[in-house]
């Protein structure tokens, strides 16, 4: 196998390009996740360098798929040589598809981007020792999105079996409260649904 030569930029810029990630889990309150993940990239990071922040990029989306805007804004402007290092607060934030991930940071390092994780900022993912560990986080990041996934189905699953429903109520049917009497819960309020007996004959 040749040895493969880093494209870096003629002019490559020395400087920080900060990239925060919300997931969808979290879109209910985007700003204050990503707000927690600057924070602790400037604690664990960037007060421990001399170089200054040149640019941030951010993206609320799921980490399973490459096309965000943010994340490819990011590639491109490392490609123009818009800065020397990008940093993030863990792996998973880079990306949970691992291969796609360890596929950008192996192009940004041919243009001469240097990659690094808050969490873990003496990590250097184009050392061979620290790469297996970085590939390790991307697994089990990957791994616990595909727990989250089943969790979440089985939830529905339960909640269908016993009458209840995902989402919005269907048309022909109305959501009913569920009661039961003596007992004293402070947990949200359940519902179920049945047929709608004006709406359900039309449907029908």
């Amino acid at each position: 196998m040749g040895y493969r030569k880093k494209k870096k930029p003629i002019h490559l810029q020395s400087g920080w390009a900060i990239y925060l990630r919300t997931s969808d889990k979290e879109a209910q309150n985007p700003e204050s996740s990503q707000e927690r993940q600057r924070f602790i990239i400037q604690r664990a990071v960037l007060e421990r360098s001399d170089l200054p922040v040149i640019s941030e990029y951010s993206d609320v989306l799921t980490g399973r798929t490459p096309l965000r805007m943010g994340y490819q804004q990011m590639l491109q402007d490392a490609r123009s040589g818009c800065f020397s290092h990008v940093v993030v607060e863990r792996a998973d934030r880079f990306g949970r598809n691992d291969t796609e991930a360890l596929r950008a940071i192996d192009e940004l390092d041919e243009f001469g981007v240097a990659v690094r994780f808050a969490n873990q900022p003496d990590l250097d993912p184009m050392d061979p020792d620290d790469r297996v560990i970085v590939a390790l986080s991307f697994t089990l990041a990957r791994r616990e999105s595909m727990l989250s996934g089943l969790r979440i189905k089985g939830a529905g699953d339960a909640k269908r079996s016993n009458g209840g429903y995902l989402g919005r109520v269907p048309d022909g049917f109305i959501s009913i409260e569920d009661t039961v009497p003596g007992r004293r819960t402070y947990s949200k309020k359940s519902h179920h649904i049945e047929p709608d007996p004006e709406r359900a004959p039309i449907w029908r």
